[in-house]
């Protein structure tokens, strides 16, 4: 991850090789989490969500089963082949003051997830 500084020059935060080859990712404002969502060409299995500290570390890596039950991966997600669409609709981004991303289904679930433990907060 790397830093721009007001002058235009880039300062490396942290290096490492992710554990996947996200679809999408997210910085928060103070640099200090990225969220990685999904794995090209294995959409919503292994590596659904994945949060890095202002290290590089690894805060959690979790998989589809982790994040929804077997009944709403069943029925409310997309599934085409070799990939279930969960994220299809939904919206993604950190609540006020970067502690959460939050992640709002399109079928009306939100999950909230703590960046600095992984802690996962549902609401129906």
């Amino acid at each position: 991850m790397v830093k721009v500084g007001a002058d235009g020059s880039e300062t490396a935060m942290w290096t490492r090789e992710l554990v996947n080859i996200p679809v999408s990712a997210f910085i928060t404002d103070d640099g200090t989490h990225v969220v990685t969502f999904d794995t090209w060409a294995k959409l919503g299995y292994e590596h659904a969500l994945v949060i890095y500290d202002e290290h590089g570390a690894v805060v959690v890596d979790y998989d589809l089963e982790a994040l929804l039950s077997a009944n709403e991966i069943g029925t409310s997600v997309r599934h085409t082949i070799g990939a279930r669409r969960w994220l299809q609709g939904a919206t993604m981004g950190f609540d006020k003051g970067d502690a959460h991303i939050v992640i709002n289904l399109n079928w009306g679930k939100t999950i909230r997830v703590a960046l600095a433990t992984g802690k996962i907060e549902t609401a129906p």
